[in-house]
């Protein structure tokens, strides 16, 4: 074959594979985002399989949401390795754990142990995702400003609230797998919960109409006809009237609230639309913080505050947000299997516990 030819052989033959492997990469996208669907529905009402189409509805929003997802997910600082030597060297453990017991209480949660009991085989090193809430608090203290101590010095402490260790696995890859489906999780939670929280409106005026319809018919059997047990002064009218319009009152009401949930595609509609109010109101901010080793917040590491202070650092934490509200701080960790509080440990702990009660 000749060298144009040939040439463009190959070129018709490098195109032919890169459409390939587009292909199959679409493929495997598609895969992923019906996972995803399927995902949804189970949390949101399996009914809806039911309807033709429901996942040609779903898909658009669903394939934005797990993109969101992946984003965050990959967003999540990390691995960071915990452990008795990283406490004593790295600013950021230090400042997430008070002491070394309380380390090992947060590294053996109940997740990390039911993953541990659930994967005998695994023997290496185990990951998570650690989520603590950050809680500033003022409080006073004693400090040095040059050659003069002063007590009762209003400061600002630093404190990591219900620490856990969230979705663990056997490496980081796998833990930011789950991540991504925890974070889909949040997203198609609080639509399913504007859902639900409209549904339960609805039950609520329904249950109230039915308890005043009820009463209705109980204070006035006969209608307004001859009722030889009435003492004539026509209350009983007047009480009745006022119910009816009560039940009118709430019946318009029920109309209203009803409107486009009277149907399974109408919860099908509702389901879309709260996904998509939900894209991008979940964000992972990056703060900056200068601790000393007792969690005090000072200005810089040797600034006014500080004083250059040793032990004074910066760290960096990733902070969840919902819109502006600040949510956890999120940190993918990795930490021996060693740091775990072993069984035997517990049940001492307990011994210890009962024989001083």
């Amino acid at each position: 074959m000749s060298g144009p030819w040939r040439r463009l052989a190959l070129g018709a033959e490098a195109l032919w594979a890169r459409l390939r492997v587009r292909g199959a990469e679409r493929r495997l996208h598609t895969t992923a985002v019906n996972r995803a669907v399927e995902r949804v529905v189970d949390q949101a009402d399996p009914r809806l399989r039911g309807l033709m189409g429901y996942r040609k509805a779903l898909f658009p929003v669903v394939e934005v949401a797990l993109a969101q997802a992946e984003a965050l997910a990959a967003q999540i600082p990390g691995p960071v390795r915990i452990d008795r030597g990283t406490w004593s060297s790295d600013p950021l453990v230090n400042a997430l754990f008070g002491d070394l017991d309380a380390l090992r209480r947060v590294l053996s949660g109940p997740a990390v142990r039911a993953w541990v009991k659930g994967h005998p085989e695994e023997t290496g090193d185990c990951c998570g995702i650690l989520l603590a809430w950050p809680q500033a608090r003022t409080q006073f203290g004693v400090e040095l400003h040059g050659d003069t101590l002063r007590s009762d010095v209003q400061q600002t402490a630093l404190a990591f609230v219900n620490p856990e260790v969230a979705v663990p696995a056997a490496d980081p890859a796998s833990v930011r797998r789950q991540a991504v489906q925890g974070v889909l999780d949040v997203f198609a939670g609080e639509a399913i919960r504007d859902l639900t929280e409209h549904q339960t409106r609805i039950a609520e005026i329904e249950e109230r109409l039915r308890i005043l319809r009820l009463k209705r018919k109980v204070l006035s059997p006969a209608g307004r006809g001859m009722d030889f047990l009435r003492d004539g002064s026509a209350a009983h009218l007047a009480e009745d009237d006022a119910l009816g319009q009560r039940i009118e009152e709430l019946e318009q009401q029920l109309a209203v609230v009803s409107e486009g949930l009277k149907t399974l595609d109408d919860h099908l509609d509702r389901l879309v639309e709260g996904l998509r109010n939900q894209q991008g109101r979940l964000s992972i901010r990056r703060e900056r913080i200068t601790l000393d080793r007792m969690n005090i917040v000072r200005a810089t590491p040797d600034g006014a505050a500080g004083g250059g202070d040793a032990g004074v650092q910066e760290i960096e934490l990733a902070v969840g947000y919902r819109g502006e509200t600040r949510g956890r701080v999120l940190l993918l960790v990795q930490f021996p299997r060693s740091e775990l509080i072993t069984l035997e440990e517990r049940l001492a702990e307990a011994d210890q516990f009962l024989a001083n009660g």
